[in-house]
């Protein structure tokens, strides 16, 4: 099972995700039993992974669970708070199990107490924090008239189908009595079912067909817009498989409509939503559903995703997982070929052949098309990041008895694979300092004439080459004096100095390593390391951070990072007979004056800039290159934050597109120093960040 392992780690994080989500969304709606159908089915696909790959702790776990959320959704246990701390904890558990198999390959996490919690809400007996509840009497299943009858809640989702134009199907499904691995074969039939719609129930229960508890037959209920025929044949194909009976099901309490009157309904439906097409998740690798379940078939209801969705068939999967590493090798291929395209382009110049050049030309925009899905395939959504943040505000929240309205957007901003990995962290550091320090307690907020319930925001957004990040409060804002008396402390300042500074000056104190104006330590925040962390690993790939806060009202940092490290877009100069790049992000504009106009201002050389003046920095000086005197200085305008710098140059030799390379171990990271380029020609051009000189 080693070769599966990988994919197991990959399957089982996402199907955690979703179940953080589904166990968010029926906390703030308890009413929502549709939402309980699909926690069941994450926790099934969990249970039939972990079983397969032989961790039985977590195999143990995930059925426990199952057997809360099965009574949950025929409502026979009421949706309580403590039952859903209960499966909050246990996702949790599931989630340390994964770490650890991840880890050193074994589920050891002890589930002992999580497992008696729910065998107790199973029972009616009260879990942590609940009162006993008085037991209900479950009514009675009304007799079978016909065989098998599907539970209540099939049967709603198949009379919403049917209304909304979709065909319901009773299937029942006979297999070869000497068939081995009947579990398996019950696999196959689900799993190209659910290609064509949407399963809503079957007989014998899902358990029961995982283990193969039942004889050579079985009954499923079917949402589809494909013909009885068709259904037919695709369950046909399955190895075993001797009859297949596909009939139209008609609810009761409703007229039963014809095969023709569902025929007419579904030629006025609209049609079914195309799926996407051609979209590769740079994420894992291949599907692990095929090799880690022996049934993946729903329990009765449990592939309903409630009355609005049921009756939309699950498209065909037309993604394709790939591993990253491999998504990084075609990147680091495409970077050479965009190297030699240059060189083709500058050789090309020199011969002045009209066919060599028309055919350089063609490369030229095939090379440009190429890099351009390239680098696509390597962005995906924030949403991925932005995910795991809910329940981690929900139980921080909880710890630091705080309210909090949590407000995501920018969902759908795109940012680089391996960018996003970087930071995942850092949101989270960030994200807890504000819960922490940022807002206050409900009492205090409500001294304050607040409402008791903090907000935070995080937003995302593109702007040019960039992707900003925002994290916002409405709390307390950064106390000024606070943080410049720590300063004072450490001598970082003077009293005289401190005076002098401006917000966005002393804020940045508070990125220095140990420095913290916390009165109290805690588990959450407040222990002097973090933001100065998050400001160097930041700064590495090549982007900011920034403070604004306003005393009383809150604080919002914003994080802004290039869309992606491979390949940029450059300015290439002169310095001392020597080609350099500069990122086009932070470059405002080129500009050229007389010698005889810069002046010295508290011997700092200044120069004009749109009606103002700005220190202008001798890149000349900085790279140790002999500066020769000319009439008219030329220099680039660098921007950070609100802050303007002029580089000088000997002259620009114009944009161009480069591949960015690593400076490798001997050099490692040089102040001044974003990494090295090769030119047309061959030659290694160093690339400057620009930004770094700002701060000098």
């Amino acid at each position: 099972m080693d070769q599966y392992l990988d994919m197991f780690l990959n399957e089982s994080y996402e199907h955690l995700e979703t179940l953080n989500q589904l166990l968010l969304q029926l906390e703030q709606n308890p009413e929502e039993i549709n939402v309980v159908h699909e926690m069941f089915r994450a926790a099934h696909t969990l249970k039939g992974m972990a079983a397969t790959m032989g961790f039985e702790r977590m195999a143990e776990l995930t059925h426990q669970m199952e057997n809360v959320m099965d009574l949950l959704r025929n409502r026979q246990l009421p949706v309580t708070t403590p039952i859903l701390d209960t499966l909050f904890a246990c996702a949790t558990a599931l989630e340390n199990m994964v770490q650890s198999i991840e880890a050193g390959g074994s589920d050891d996490v002890d589930t002992t107490a999580l497992v008696a919690q729910l065998q107790a809400a199973m029972s009616g007996q009260p879990t942590a924090g609940q009162a006993p509840q008085v037991p209900q009497e479950t009514p009675a299943a009304p007799a079978e008239e016909m065989g098998p009858q599907p539970e209540e809640a099939a049967v709603s989702v198949m009379r919403e189908a049917l209304e909304q134009g979709l065909f319901a199907y009773q299937i029942r499904v006979e297999l070869d009595i000497k068939a081995a691995l009947k579990s398996v074969r019950a696999y196959m039939i689900f799993r190209n079912l659910e290609e064509m719609g949407t399963i809503v129930g079957s007989y014998p229960a899902a358990d029961d067909i995982e283990q193969e508890k039942f004889d050579n037959w079985f009954v499923v209920w079917f949402v589809s817009r494909h013909s009885e025929e068709e259904i037919r044949d695709e369950i046909m194909d399955v190895l075993d498989v001797t009859n297949v009976s596909v009939q139209p099901y008609h609810p009761k309490q409703q007229a039963a409509p014809s095969v023709e009157q569902q025929v007419s309904a579904t030629a006025e439906a609209p049609a079914a939503e195309p799926a996407a097409s051609g979209t590769v998740k740079a994420e894992t690798q291949p599907a692990m559903a095929a090799a880690s379940q022996p049934a993946k078939a729903s329990a009765p209801g449990g592939g309903a995703k409630g009355a609005k969705t049921a009756g939309k068939p699950s498209p065909r999967n037309q993604t394709l997982r790939v591993d990253i590493s491999r998504i990084d090798r075609l990147m680091n291929m495409i970077s050479e070929v965009v190297i030699d395209r240059s060189r083709l382009s500058l050789i090309s110049s020199r011969i002045n052949d009209p066919e060599l050049t028309e055919t350089v030309d063609h490369l030229h925009r095939l090379v440009g098309e190429l890099q351009d899905i390239v680098l696509k395939l390597r962005m995906v959504p924030i949403e991925n990041m932005f995910n795991r943040f809910p329940r981690m505000i929900r139980d921080l929240t909880k710890e630091l008895n705080k309210q909090v309205e949590l407000e995501m957007r920018g969902w759908e901003t795109e940012l680089d694979r391996t960018i996003m990995d970087e930071i995942s962290d850092l949101m989270v550091h960030l994200i807890r300092n504000s819960l922490d320090h940022g807002l206050e307690p409900p009492e205090e907020r409500r001294k304050l004439g607040k409402p008791e319930t903090g907000k935070l925001v995080i937003a995302a957004y593109q702007r040019g080459n960039s992707v900003m990040i925002e994290v916002s409060d409405d709390g307390r804002g950064i106390n000024r004096e606070a943080v410049l008396k720590k300063a004072i402390e450490k001598g970082l300042t003077t009293p005289e100095e401190a005076q002098l500074l401006t917000d966005a000056q002393v804020y940045q104190f508070l990125f220095l390593a140990g420095f913290s104006t916390a009165k109290q330590v805690s588990d959450i925040s407040g222990r002097g390391v973090g933001l100065d962390a998050v400001k160097t690993k930041i700064e590495s790939l090549g982007g900011s951070v920034y403070v604004h806060s306003t005393p009383g009202k809150g604080t919002t940092f914003t994080i802004e990072l290039p869309l992606t490290m491979s390949i940029i877009q450059a300015l290439l100069v002169k310095v001392g007979g020597e080609t350099y790049a500069l990122p086009l992000t932070n470059v405002i504009e080129i500009a050229q004056v007389p010698a005889a106009s810069v002046k010295q201002v508290h011997h700092v050389e200044m120069v004009p800039f749109r009606g103002d003046w700005i220190p202008l920095f001798r890149l000349h000086h900085f790279l140790e290159l002999e500066l020769t005197p000319q009439e008219d200085v030329v220099y680039i305008v660098i921007q950070r934050e609100n802050k303007y710098l002029a580089l000088q140059v000997d002259e620009t030799l114009g944009e161009e597109e480069i591949v960015v390379k690593s400076l490798g171990n001997y050099l490692g990271s040089r102040f001044g120093l974003a990494g090295a380029t090769i030119m047309g020609d061959g030659n290694v051009a160093l690339i400057l960040d620009g930004t770094q000189f700002v701060q000098v």
